[in-house]
């Protein structure tokens, strides 16, 4: 058969598809470049950029997926109420011990350690001004830090590798922030009693 006879030649392609085959592709014309933009967002700005419409997406996609005829899938309707009963304690319950990697969380310690950013004049400096991470998401960032640099380096060097992470995080080498410092707060506690030593991260580390 010659290739001309096989261009004229006819050929029907038969398609059958489920109604839950049909809602998952439709989903996924929505969902893949959602995905990829919540996904540069996080590398962006991490924690921040998950917002109600992330949730959202999630759980209604959950339950799409909960409600398709198929057999892996009507195995997991089984634990439905265990997983909304999971979601729902989780959310207002939060990060607390033992699950909690941030020590002045989950337990009591004989140091605890707070970053601030202060200008010249020593005048304390709000993280929103600089950065879209609060004071609270810097603080995780640099626990999990420790936590990751500690691998296969001394505490004290995984601290210090930490701290240049945060100062990265925050982009503090810009023309616009040559003034702005990042200090590590590390506050003491004994018995009655707090210190606070307050260490100038110097930029040119």
């Amino acid at each position: 058969m010659s290739i001309q006879n096989l261009l004229e030649k006819k050929y029907k392609f038969t398609f059958q598809l489920k109604g839950w085959q049909v809602a998952l592709i439709t989903l996924s014309f929505v969902y893949i470049p959602y995905i990829a933009w919540e996904l540069f967002w996080y590398s962006r700005v991490g924690d921040v950029a998950i917002k109600w419409h992330t949730w959202f997406a999630a759980i209604f996609f959950l339950i799409v997926l909960l409600l398709i005829p198929v057999k892996p899938f009507t195995y997991l309707k089984r634990f439905y109420f265990l997983f909304i009963l999971y979601v729902g304690l989780s959310l207002p319950i939060g990060e607390v011990h033992p699950f909690t990697k941030v020590p002045m969380y989950s337990s009591f310690q004989s140091k605890i350690t707070i970053f601030s950013l202060q200008d010249t004049s020593g005048n304390l400096m709000p993280f929103e001004k600089y950065s879209k991470l609060s004071s609270g998401a810097i603080m995780h960032k640099y626990f999990n830090a420790v936590g990751t640099f500690s691998t296969n380096n001394t505490q004290q060097e995984a601290e210090k590798s930490a701290v240049k992470y945060i100062e990265t995080e925050l982009n503090l080498h810009t023309p616009s922030t040559n003034n702005i410092h990042l200090c590590k707060n590390e506050i003491y506690i004994a018995k009655d009693s707090i210190r606070i030593y307050t260490i100038k991260i110097a930029k040119d580390e």
